[in-house]
């Protein structure tokens, strides 16, 4: 009984589902997202996301603009130690990246990082600070770079 069933199941045409139309997705300079962060109900700060424009100088070369902004209010900058983290990303029309910025400030200390795309020479043309004092960075352009760089 058990191979009958095996072979009514087999032998059934499967359920067609009608078919659904998907648009492609628009993104408009202007978004905008805000977020308040919270640690178990306490606020502790915001993370904002935006859509802009490039620069006039940039246009050639990027569609969008990406911003991210996360940081601590005051009473978790003042008790616990100050936190801002800034990326920028010049995105291509094709959504992949053409420049990362990345600039992060943890209590006194100040981080940055800027990243050009395409790879020239296998390697990701990458410059890196810390407090101002250059520090060398090399990265290898393989699609995982790339990756961790436009997440």
């Amino acid at each position: 009984m058990t191979a009958t069933l095996f072979a009514l199941l087999l032998a059934a045409p499967t359920p067609s589902c009608a078919q659904l139309e998907v648009r492609a997705s628009r993104f408009t300079p202007g978004e905008q997202l805000r977020y308040r962060l919270d640690v178990v109900g306490a606020d502790v700060g915001t993370f904002e996301v935006s859509l802009d424009t490039p620069e006039v100088a940039d246009r050639g070369r990027g569609s969008l603009v990406a911003r991210s902004r996360a940081k601590t209010n005051a009473f978790v900058s003042t008790n616990l130690g100050r936190y801002e983290g800034f990326i920028s990303t010049l995105i291509g029309p094709d959504l992949m990246p053409v420049h990362f910025r990345e600039e992060l400030d943890e209590g006194d200390r100040h981080r940055a990082v800027d990243v050009d795309f395409p790879p020239k020479g296998g390697k990701l043309a990458a410059r890196s600070s810390v407090d101002g004092k250059v520090e060398p960075l090399e990265l290898e352009a393989t699609p995982i770079a790339r990756e961790l760089v436009s997440a």
